[in-house]
């Protein structure tokens, strides 16, 4: 595995998920991390056509359906706060952003290489002393900034690609 698709404030924007799986069907993306703010079990649900790692954001409800959902999903992890797992040699942590002091611990540590959130909608990468790469993919719902996004990551290259999804 390679590519990682990397995904976060979709609230229930279900064109914009749609189009966020053709971008990553498109680039070659393996797995997809949601760094939260999906809402609603159907959300989830509409990523399903990948193996997916997610965390809970400060806006999902349902959150009993959603982890009865994703349990039944054998590719499949959900943690409520901080995610962590190595892939492809690379460690990697995802968290929402609405605890800052989770985020902060996390890129702050050194151990990771790369850390994922969402949370601000803003689409951000960046490398910090330590090492540690900090993506935001930005909102991928486009509610609140208007110009939605995702982001691929190449764990060989460590590049990161943002994408910009089509509402339309």
């Amino acid at each position: 595995m390679v590519k990682i698709g990397v995904i976060s404030d979709t609230h229930d924007n279900q064109i914009a998920i749609k189009d966020a799986i053709r971008i990553f069907r498109e680039g070659g993306v393996e797995l997809v991390f949601h760094c939260g703010d999906f809402i609603a079990p159907f959300s989830v649900k509409a990523l399903f056509k990948f193996p997916l790692r997610l965390v809970f954001g400060n806006n999902d409800g349902e959150k009993r359906i959603i982890r009865q959902l994703v349990d039944q999903q054998q590719q499949c992890k959900l943690e409520d706060v901080l995610l962590a797992e190595e892939i492809h040699g690379k460690r990697i942590a995802m968290t929402h952003g609405h605890h800052p002091n989770v985020l902060d611990l996390a890129l702050e540590s050194g151990v990771y290489d790369i850390v994922l959130s969402g949370h601000n909608h803003e689409k951000m990468s960046e490398s910090l002393p330590n090492g540690t790469v900090h993506v935001n993919p930005g909102e991928a719902g486009g509610w609140l900034k208007g110009s939605p996004s995702v982001a691929i990551i190449d764990l060989e290259t460590m590049v990161v690609d943002f994408k910009d999804i089509q509402l339309s």
